[in-house]
């Protein structure tokens, strides 16, 4: 049975943003993005197994490429958002190490670190698609 996979990359101490991938294990996830040059042959930061629930809150459209920092942003506050509103455990200090990198990295766009008003139709990709 496959999970998804939190993958965190950076270059030169910032972040260049993460892959979600679908594997059996976190080896095999950093392989697959390595392989597929989703790791945009960026350093490997860290990462870790999504739970049920968290991956629930991931759309189609992150899978499987490198979300840039702004969207992980957006991503991130989704994930918490959701996991407070139903009370979903969420591994709170990494996605705050990875807010932090996001955030002080030079190519985040602060305007667009806040949760959509439409969470639903960032969730589904509809925002993405206008």
């Amino acid at each position: 049975m496959r999970s998804l996979f939190w993958l965190s990359f950076r270059r030169d101490r910032k972040l260049v943003g993460i892959v979600v991938p679908e594997a059996r294990e976190l080896l095999e996830a950093r392989m697959l993005a390595a392989i597929d040059g989703l790791d945009e042959c960026a350093e490997f930061a860290g990462g870790y197994e999504l739970n049920a629930e968290q991956a629930g809150m991931i759309s189609s459209q992150s899978l499987g490429r490198m979300l840039p920092p702004a969207e992980v942003s957006r991503l991130i506050a989704w994930i918490k958002s959701e996991g407070t509103r139903k009370n979903i455990p969420v591994n709170q200090q990494h996605l705050e190490s990875i807010d932090r990198l996001a955030i002080a990295s030079s190519m985040f766009d602060e305007s667009s670190h806040y949760l959509p008003q439409n969470a639903a139709a960032f969730h589904t990709g509809e925002l993405e698609r206008k």
